[in-house]
């Protein structure tokens, strides 16, 4: 049961550090980010924040987030609700884990 703990806790700082160190995919912006899944042919599964909470296994919320941007949230209400063109891609997430598994390791990031 402990180790389920840590692991929750640790994708929870794996999303702390994305939106903590990446800028929205649209306007370069840091404020307010949140997940996209773009366009029709990456289906969403389960939102990012509900995957974290309830998953522990860091490969299945990988897995969603590589079928996500990262948007402000004025860039993601714009595409939503504003008509605004979609033509955001998704991002390699893998990369960026490799990196927080690195800052992770001296706890960098204390949450």
């Amino acid at each position: 049961m402990n180790d389920l703990i840590t692991q929750v806790k640790r994708n929870r700082r794996f999303i702390v550090y994305i939106k903590s160190t990446i800028r929205c995919s649209k306007c370069g912006d840091t404020f307010n980010l949140q997940f996209h899944h773009c366009g029709e042919s990456h289906k969403k599964e389960m939102s990012i924040s509900k995957m974290v909470r309830k998953y522990p296994n860091i490969e299945d919320i990988l897995r969603e987030l590589n079928k996500c941007a990262i948007l402000c949230e004025r860039c993601h209400k714009g595409i939503h609700y504003g008509g605004e063109q979609d033509n955001t891609l998704p991002r390699d997430w893998n990369a960026v884990y490799s990196q927080f598994i690195e800052v992770d390791k001296w706890k960098i990031l204390i949450i």
